[in-house]
């Protein structure tokens, strides 16, 4: 499996700032600022996440063994890239990032898919909405 970027996606500063030091960004090209303050990382012509040096794509089990033994010299909990993805996702919608942009951050074909896998992770949602409707009522 390729991990591949579907867009452009918007990353807060610290988060350009690690990834322009890491080993995947070799060059400032693939950062740009955008009109809006933020940096958007550039696409990889090919639309690859990870790739070698030299552009070619990254087997998924070579990421997949580099990442686990990035964890364990962290000395971190253990987590698969896969269960790092599910967890971004899951804390975004349980800090109230609206759904369609988590969805599009995930790559989802579109916000049913998110719903109907992380709906469990936005279990305020009705008590939220409840509480805005009081205070438009006062």
């Amino acid at each position: 499996m390729l991990y591949r970027s579907t867009d452009c996606l918007s990353r807060a500063g610290a988060s350009v700032e690690y990834l322009a030091h890491s080993a995947s960004f070799h060059s400032a090209e693939k950062i740009a600022p955008s009109n809006s303050g933020t940096k958007h990382l550039a696409r990889d012509p090919e639309g690859l996440v990870f790739a070698r040096p030299d552009g070619s794509p990254l087997d998924a089990d070579t990421l997949s063994k580099a990442f686990s033994k990035l964890i364990k010299t962290a000395k971190v909990t253990q987590i698969t890239l896969h269960g790092l993805r599910h967890s971004h996702i899951s804390h975004l919608l349980m800090d109230g990032i609206h759904v369609k942009v988590v969805s599009e951050r995930a790559g989802h074909a579109n916000v049913n898919v998110t719903l109907g896998v992380y709906a469990a992770y936005m279990p305020n949602m009705q008590a939220d909405a409840a509480l805005r409707v009081d205070a438009w009522l006062r």
